[in-house]
């Protein structure tokens, strides 16, 4: 799904950005200085990336000044965007002491209440970029997330042909702040059924742990979320996604 996001939405969703801070993903084109080009992914949030509407343009913030968001091509049949070498190397520079850039990026969408999210989970081992090696940059995509929800297995490539829209979403309970949801798949298979009673039970252990924490270890905690992280990729060889709610 390249091009999920349209600038319209990207504008529509920002204005809330100050209730819960945003959660964007960027698609960008390196071109470096010998000529060679690699596509990176990074996300932005924390309220790094401000957007507003003023006077009938789009502006973003950079040095503490607001400047117009410009786009240099919008295809309506592709729904593309490439935005201007400024932005972009904004949007860039935001990142550049951090290692989290990455190749590749799987979306899911998915509807767990009354709303639909979208899911964001990068791919692949994180990178850095040496700013000084870099002669272009351009934004081709900017793709919104939900700051809430959480993918909460490592993904690969070869994930992305069955993670699509789930067929069924199964409550798995949770604490005080987080809960976990299972999405299963029409390629789901049948032996995941006392592996999501082990999860549920493993959960209701937590909780009650958190409850009456004297009367349980720190290891003992330590011990069920380690067995939380087993499950979730038991589950995932299944074709089963566990993902993850936090409130806060």
């Amino acid at each position: 799904m390249k091009s999920f996001l349209t600038l319209t939405l990207i504008f529509l969703a920002s204005n809330c950005f100050a209730d819960f801070g945003p959660c964007y993903y960027i698609e960008a084109k390196v071109t470096f200085l010998d000529s060679t080009s690699t596509s990176a992914y990074f996300s932005v949030g924390d309220y790094k990336f401000l957007i507003r509407h003023y006077e009938g343009r789009h502006e973003y913030k950079s040095n503490g000044d607001w400047k117009e968001l410009p786009h240099l091509r919008h295809d309506e049949f592709r729904t593309e965007l490439t935005y201007d070498s400024a932005f972009s190397w904004h949007l860039l520079t935001l990142k550049q002491n951090s290692a989290r850039y990455f190749t590749d990026i799987q979306t899911l969408t998915f509807k767990p209440r009354r709303y639909t999210v979208q899911v964001i989970r990068p791919i692949g081992k994180p990178f850095k970029l040496n700013i000084d090696s870099i002669s272009k940059v351009f934004v081709s995509n900017i793709y919104l997330c939900d700051p809430y929800y959480f993918i909460s297995t490592r993904l690969s490539t070869s994930d992305k042909s069955w993670i699509n829209t789930p067929t069924k979403l199964v409550n798995l309970g949770g604490g005080e702040i987080c809960g976990y949801t299972a999405l299963y798949y029409d390629i789901a298979t049948s032996e995941s059924k006392q592996p999501i009673l082990d999860f549920q039970n493993t959960l209701e252990c937590l909780n009650e742990s958190r409850i009456n924490p004297k009367e349980y270890s720190d290891d003992f905690q330590k011990t069920m979320y380690e067995e939380v992280n087993r499950l979730t990729r038991v589950l995932k060889s299944m074709f089963i996604l566990v993902v993850r709610y936090c409130s806060t």
